[in-house]
């Protein structure tokens, strides 16, 4: 059991060492978890809505589907924000170290399958800052432990 925890903690630090692609991989899981229960959901779930509104309203199909595609999704995207974001976030902040070694193994597979589309993504960030004039491996200063920001 202690080898197994060794290994858990040594992954986590593998992770913690490289934020960038431990956070790029973390929100690349998330928005692709919300656009693909979106997409499914919406298809799947918006017919029965459909479906069963026309037969209890009397209205026809036309007039209904694009309200019901849109309250499926509205729906959706809720549960995904609540479960697939907050709660997780919340559950991590009470207990960092138990959320880390539960889901460390999933990341870690995770950030290895994701690694070019986090390394496109980073490049198409940095081309981007680039031709904005802004240096992408230039980091804020801080001074005194607050921001160095007119906006407060």
């Amino acid at each position: 059991m202690k080898e197994e925890g060794n290994k858990k903690a040594a992954t986590v630090l593998a992770l913690k060492e490289n934020p960038n692609q431990f956070l790029s991989t973390i929100q690349i899981g998330v928005s692709l978890a919300s656009i693909l229960s979106g997409a499914f959901a919406s298809e799947a779930f918006a017919q029965v809505l459909t479906d069963w509104i026309t037969t209890n309203a009397n209205l026809t199909p036309t007039v209904v589907k694009p309200g019901a595609m849109i309250a499926v999704t509205l729906l959706t995207s809720y549960l995904m924000l609540v479960f697939g974001e907050l709660v997780p976030k919340r559950i991590a902040m009470t207990n960092p170290q138990g959320f880390a070694f539960f889901v460390v193994y999933p990341i870690s597979i995770l950030s290895k399958i994701t690694k070019p589309i986090v390394k496109f993504l980073s490049m198409s960030t940095n081309l981007i800052l680039r031709l904005v004039g802004i240096d992408p491996h230039r980091r804020g200063r801080r001074s005194n432990g607050r921001r160095n920001s007119n906006y407060g």
